[in-house]
Parts: structure tokens; C-alpha cells; sequence
């Protein structure tokens, strides 16, 4: 059965490379912990995406989306 979650969180992203380890991480960190995390990647040309798909295989939380276009 498919749990229903009372909390999305969505972080839009964008050539943030330098910042989104540590930005997604304080996101997971939160006392809250029954929630999901999508991700909007808008077009990243560096390695931002690739950052974020990596945390995402860690943590079942987070959903990415790529926005292309």
C-alpha cells in the first residue's frame, strides 16, 4: 500500500554546483523526516544534476525532475 506523505518540498536548481550538496543535505537533515524532496533541475550545464541524481540513490525521499526546453 502506497503511503500518502502530507509534505513535498521542491528545490529548483540551476548551475548551483558549488552549493547543492550542502543545500539538499540541510533539506534531508530537517527533524521532519516523512516527506519527499523534488528536485526541478532547470537545464544545469555543470554538474548539478549530476550531484543531485547521486543523492537521490542514496535517499528514497527524493525525486528529480528535469526541465528541459
Amino acid at each position: 500500500m502506497k503511503r500518502s506523505l502530507a509534505v513535498s518540498i521542491i528545490v529548483v536548481t540551476k548551475n548551483v554546483e558549488p552549493y547543492v550538496e550542502q543545500s539538499i543535505g540541510s533539506v534531508l537533515d530537517q527533524t521532519l523526516k516523512d516527506f519527499e524532496l523534488i528536485i526541478v533541475d532547470d537545464e544545469s550545464t555543470d554538474r548539478t544534476l549530476e550531484i543531485c541524481e547521486r543523492l537521490a540513490r542514496k535517499d528514497n525521499r527524493i525525486r528529480i525532475v528535469r526541465r528541459e526546453g
